[in-house]
Parts: C-alpha cells; structure tokens; sequence
C-alpha cells in the first residue's frame, strides 16, 4: 500500500500492478490522475462505508452528529473484515477524504472548476454553503473526513496538514473554526522522518512536508516552529543558496556593467538528478516587460549556468520557501529587501518546471512590482493573465496540483481581489467593482461604491443578496453601510454567536460615537469568538481601553496586536507611546529598534526626553524595577538612532544629556558628550538665518549652556593642563560667536539696547562665558 499512497501523493502513474482487484485499481488510477469526482462517484466506495446514511443525517443533526455518524459508518465497514481487506478499506477511507480536500483545492485555487457529486452537493447545502463567502464547496466537510481517519498509513499527515492547509485560508476566519494544535504538526512529523530515514529514503516528500508545514504554523503565528522546518527543509535538500553579486546590465542603453544581486544555488552532493520532462505549454505565461529602457531581467556577464543549478520542483519551492522566511526574518526593509525578494524569484522563474510553483512565482514578482511605473503595466499584465488561467480547461488538475500546498498559492478569489486592488489604484473602479460583484467581496463593493459617489447603491446590492439567502456576513456589510446597530445584532443571531466581525462592528460603532465603556464588550466578545483576527480588531479594543482609563489592559492587549503583525510600524508606535505612558521602558526601548527595522530611522524627542529623564534619575518602571539600570541599552539605542538620523540637534543634545547624567560615568562618556553636545549645537547653527529669528537665537543659547558645563567638567578633570586650556579656548570662542551674532542683528543701534525676549539669554551667555575666561585664568596661573 506504501507505494499507491507514494504515488497518489506525488499525482504520477502507479509503478504497481493490482491484479484480481479492479475496484482498486480503479480508485488508485483515478487518484494519480486527479480524477477525484470519479472516486466520490464510484458505487463501491458509496455501499461500502454508507454513504447515503451521511445525507440523510445531514437532513435533520448537526456538523458534530453528522461527524459521530461518520465514525459509526467506518467502524461498521471494518466489521468482520481480514487484514488485507482492512488494509484496501483502509486504503478507500483515505482516498475519499484526500480527493475532498484535493477537489476543493482544485475548484478554488488551481481550477479548472468542476463540478461536485450530488451527495456531497447535498451535505454542503446542509453544512456550510450559506456561510461561505464565495463560491468554494468541500471544505468544511474535507476536514471533517479527514480528522476522523485513524492515522494509518505513510500520506495520513499530508492529508491532515493538507485540510489545514486549505482550511486555514477559506474558513478559520468566516467560520471560527478551531487552531489546530501543534501536535498535529508534531505527530506528522514522526511519520514523515520513518519515511526519510527509514528502508525507504524519500528526500523530496519530506522537504514538501516541513515546507507545507512551515507556511501552516507561520500563518498561525508560530514563527520559531515554521522558521525550524524551514531550516529542515533547507539541510534535507543538500543544497547552498545564498545570495552574491555579479556582474551586470538592467537596461539597453547601459553601457557600464555594474554589481547585481543574484541568488547563487549549488548541489552539494554528485548525486545524478532526473528531471521530467515539461511542456511549456502547460505552464502559466510569463507576461514580457516590453519597456523601451529596461531588459526583460539582469543581463549577467557570466552565464546563468555559474549561479543557479537545474533545480527539481519541489526544489523550486524549497527556494520559495526560503524567500518567504528572508523577507519576514529580514532587518532591512525598502529597496535592498526587494533586491533580495527578487533575487530568489528570479531564481525560480528562469526554471519553470510546476504550474503551482510558477503561478507562485509570477505572483510574488507582481506584488513586488505594482509600484514600479515602468513595470506596471506588466503587473496589471501578469494579474489578468492569473486570473484567466484558472477558467481555463488546459492544463488539467493533474498538472496543476503537484506542490500547490508547498509553493502557498493563494486561492483563486484572493488573486482575483488583488488584481480589482490594482485596478482601483490605476482608476478603473468599475472595472474592480465588477470583480468584487463577482466574488462576493462585499466589503470591497461598498468601497468602490463610496469611490464613485454611490454609497446607497452599496445597500441596493447587499438587501437584494439578503432576499435570496441572509447570511451573517450579509448582514454586517450592511450594517457598514447603514450604521445600524441591529443589522449587526442579526449577523450574531443568524451565526449563532460564532461572528466575530459582528461583534467587532457594534464595538466600533460605538467607539465612534465616543462610548467607551459601551464598546468595550463587544471587542472582547469578538476577540474571545476569534483571536486570530488582523491587528486591527485587537487595536481597536486597546484603543477603547486607552480612552476609558484602562491602560494597562490596553498595554496587554497592543501586545496581542503585534503578534498578528508584526511588520506593521503603526502598530509598534502605538505600542511605544502606550509602553512610555505606563512605564515600561524596557518594552518602549524595544518598540523603538523594531521601529528603526522598520523605518531605518527614528526622531520621536519627547519620547528619547522620557526615556533619559527615567534613567538619569532613576525613575522606577511599571513594576517597580529602577531605570538606572537601562543606561546601557539606552546608549547603544541612542548610538543606533544617530547612526541614522545625523542632523537632529535635540537628539544629540539627549545623547549627551545621558551620558553626563548616567551613574559611574568615565573620562570618556565625558569626552563623547563634548562631542554630541558641540554635533547639537552645530546643528543648531547650521539653519540659515538662525541670528534673525528671535526663537532660534533662545534655542542656540540653550544648547550653549549644557555645552559650556560639560567643557568646565572635562577641563577640571584633565591632567594636561595645556589641553584643558586649548578646550576651554574652544568653548570661549564659540561662546563668543554666538553672543556677537545675536547683539549684530537684535541690538538697537539708536538706543543700544537688547530685545527683552532676548536679554536673559544673552546675560546668560555672557555669565558663561566669564567662567569660561576665570577657568582658563586659573590653569595660566
């Protein structure tokens, strides 16, 4: 039996012959093709485990009966069976669920669609039809089948995770449904190593396995679990991939060839690779750039050959893989993280060897380059050829199948949205609003409808669905529209209290209206339906906390915000200023180098002023910890942010601050605050016509004044007294620059005397700078 799953899973022809069986072989035929339809059709498979007894249950119980029946239908086909008849009904049971979750990948992320059997038909009406948001069948039920299987046999994890897999992107968020725990991940995990280092070495399935489940466990925000089969992925396949520079040329008229990045791939092993064969016209096109400026890609001094060996498919997705893991791991953002991204698309794209793989492939590079003017028009290109593809009857699933769930295609719909985004952004609203009709992306339609002056038209459209069949998604669009808080209240009813939207809804409703302690809890309600919603939601119950007095619950729950996104900058400003307010320091001076990976700078002076304040002066934190002891992380937190921010004069003013004020401070934090202090001064009078402005002039004296200090300090405690006069000197002539400046342009020159608002500055200075002339006095003497 190993071999018929082996092959079922990898969708290519059955090296075995099963004679006297032709019940068997049929099912086993129609597996490797991906003629699934056939095998929920086929009369044996429907008497033997009692099919018609699942529709009728479905008639009158619930998805839980309907699962308990299940399991009474298959103990019963096991009854009084021998071994090798347990092992094909073992066998059959496996194929069932497999070609569910395979037929409902098929109609919604691969196509072409077709069209269910009628039972199954049946049950989906009964279970999920009016919950689904588009137009996707087989997917609750897929991993119903498939969680009630006993876990025999070597491909039992592949369909598990693989339910998931398809689950996770179509009903967790619609229907609530459980977060599969990580023993599931963990229990396939044995199965696949038997199957890696056991008699039989099968090196790739396992790489498609820790790839499928790395993308489930970082889509459920396990980063550290996903990032390990990653890694796992990565040693099994025996290759080196990092990413170099070569030579080359980007556009036509370029005649100096300079460095590229290029993602270098090597085998480490002389192991003979068999590749198979591959028409091109089975793979999705790759749209040309046809720009008059730019090459179609890099063009290499060197050949392609030198960087990139020929890969195998599920190679390819391993390089994908890894391209999801850098961009999400990576510190740098911006241009160079999209250099790097396209360097292993790239990779991938001079290669075509799997529908899935490519199709991935072309999507990724369209999303990297959707705000490039010149390959735009390639992108929108590229987006509608995506979207075509899938309508089309060639070619076959069976070609479109394989590595689907390693390469993280994203469904059909989702395409589809992201193609009527692009069309919004380039001004073809109507063209988008028609997608979104089609989709069923009812909040996107109201969008395009407020877009184009026709909000009420929105509604128009949303009543007219809810005559035909109410659903609570239905609902909440409308009440989007309407602002009514009982269309929301009957989204919660109709779902049985399973709608996480439309409790988040009325709280934002009344978060709006200024009702603070009203919202708060249907956030909560909503968070406790659903916990993996977008950051937005637990943002928006942070916020209501914020404004009824609870910030510490709203510090907690900001938390939670990050966990869901933690790319996104906003979310950690809001946690930074949030942290700074309730005295977390350690969290807020974490938040800030997050907001430096992010953002490659960082110039927020009230907070930085907090932060030196807290730790000069001991403050205690939240917990009553003392601050003092963060001193070392904030100089290595202010050195990072003036690596990067170089002309900001109150930054290096507070740089200085800190280490005059730090505990135990050394000649050296001394001299580096002469240092940051003069920088802040300097910037300070590097503004043109700085001496004009009356304000300026206040700020330039302020910042002369710490100068000044810090110059009395190190000159008293420099042994050389030659070099203490020379710095003092320094401070004296700057000193005086800065008063003659400031007397030249606010000095009258009938009555000779000083602007009021600038009097006390000037008195100031000039009381320095006679220190400054009695210390360098006293070291003469």
């Amino acid at each position: 039996m190993l071999s018929l799953e082996l092959a079922a899973l990898r969708l290519k022809k059955c090296p075995d012959k099963i004679e006297g069986d032709d019940q068997l072989s049929s099912i086993v035929q129609n597996l490797c093709s991906a003629n699934y339809k056939d095998i929920l059709k086929d009369d044996y498979l429907q008497a033997v485990f009692n099919i018609d007894a699942w529709v009728r249950t479905s008639d009158s119980g619930s998805l839980p009966d309907f699962e308990r029946l299940c399991l009474d239908c298959i103990s019963k086909a096991f009854e009084g069976c021998d071994n090798a008849e347990k092992q094909k009904r073992t066998f059959c049971l496996l194929a069932i669920a497999v070609s569910c979750v395979q037929l409902f990948a098929q109609n919604n992320w691969v196509g072409p669609s077709v069209d269910l059997p009628s039972w199954l038909s049946s049950l989906n009406e009964k279970f999920e039809f009016r919950r689904l948001p588009c137009s996707g069948r087989g997917g609750r039920l897929s991993q119903s089948l498939v969680s009630v299987l006993s876990p025999l046999g070597a491909s039992y994890p592949f369909s598990l995770l693989r339910s998931f897999n398809v689950l996770h992107n179509y009903l967790l968020v619609v229907n609530a449904l459980p977060v599969p725990a990580p023993e599931h991940t963990q229990r396939a995990v044995y199965v696949i190593e038997e199957l890696t280092h056991g008699p039989y070495c099968f090196r790739d399935l396992a790489i498609e396995f820790h790839l499928e489940a790395g993308h489930l466990l970082y889509f459920f925000y396990e980063p550290s679990l996903s990032s390990e089969h990653f890694t796992a992925a990565r040693q099994l396949s025996n290759l080196t991939i990092e990413l170099t520079g070569a030579m080359g040329k980007r556009t036509r008229f370029q005649e100096k060839e300079v460095s590229q990045l290029v993602l270098r791939i090597q085998r480490n092993e002389e192991a003979r690779v068999n590749f198979d064969p591959v028409s091109v016209e089975t793979l999705p096109t790759n749209m040309p750039l046809d720009d008059d400026t730019l090459l179609e890609g890099i063009a290499f001094s060197d050949s392609a050959e030198q960087f990139t060996v020929p890969l195998q498919p599920f190679e390819e997705a391993l390089v994908l893989g890894l391209c999801h893991l850098h961009r999400k791991t990576c510190e740098t953002k911006g241009s160079i993280l999209e250099e790097e991204t396209m360097a292993y698309i790239n990779a991938v794209l001079s290669q075509p060897m799997s529908w899935s793989i490519q199709s991935a492939a072309l999507l990724h590079r369209t999303n990297w380059q959707l705000d490039s003017i010149r390959r735009m028009q390639r992108s929108l290109s590229q987006l509608e050829e995506l979207v075509n593809q899938f309508k089309r009857s060639v070619p076959p699933a069976v070609l479109r199948l394989p590595f689907l769930y390693a390469s993280n295609l994203p469904p059909q719909w989702e395409v589809e949205r992201r193609y009527g985004e692009f069309l919004i952004k380039v001004g073809s609203t109507q063209t988008a609003l028609d997608i979104f009709m089609r989709i069923n992306m009812y909040e996107d339609v109201i969008k395009c409808y407020t877009s184009l002056g026709r909000r009420e038209k929105a509604e128009e459209v949303i009543r007219a669905r809810l005559a035909i069949a109410e659903t609570d998604s239905l609902w909440c669009y409308l009440g989007d529209v309407t602002h009514n808080e009982e269309d929301y209240m009957r989204a919660w009813h109709l779902s049985k209290g399973r709608c996480a939207r439309a409790q988040r809804s009325l709280g934002f409703l009344f978060l709006n209206k200024g009702e603070f302690e009203k919202c708060l809890p249907y956030f909560e309600r909503s968070l406790k339906v659903n916990a993996l919603q977008n950051h937005e939601a637990w943002n928006n119950l942070s916020s209501a906390y914020i404004r009824d007095g609870q910030k510490e619950r709203a510090f907690v729950t900001l938390q939670e915000a990050i966990k869901l996104d933690f790319e996104n900058w906003r979310v950690w400003e809001n946690y930074l200023l949030l942290a700074t307010d309730v005295g977390e320091f350690q969290e807020a001076m974490r938040s800030v180098n997050r907001m430096l990976d992010l953002r490659d700078k960082f110039s927020d002076v009230p907070v930085l002023k907090v932060f030196v304040r807290a730790v000069i002066e001991d403050i205690k934190d939240a917990s009553g910890a003392p601050s003092g002891k963060l001193a070392p992380e904030l100089k290595k937190l202010f050195g990072r942010i003036t690596s990067k921010v170089t002309a900001n004069g109150d930054i290096w003013r507070l740089y200085g601050e800190l280490l005059l004020g730090i505990k135990d401070r050394t000649v050296e934090d001394l001299q580096r605050a002469v240092q940051y202090l003069q920088k802040s001064h300097r910037c300070a009078t590097q503004v043109n016509g700085w001496e004009k402005d009356p304000k300026k002039c206040v700020e330039v004296a302020d910042s002369m004044t710490p100068l000044v200090a810090t110059y009395l300090q190190c000159a008293g405690i420099m042994q050389d007294k030659q070099l203490a006069t020379q710095l003092l000197s320094s401070a004296r002539l700057a000193t005086k620059g800065v008063i003659a400046k400031i007397k030249q342009n606010h000095v009258d020159v009938v009555t000779n005397e000083m602007r009021e608002d600038l009097n006390e500055p000037c008195v100031r200075l000039e009381t320095l700078l006679q220190e400054i002339q009695s210390a360098i006095d006293e070291r003469k003497s």
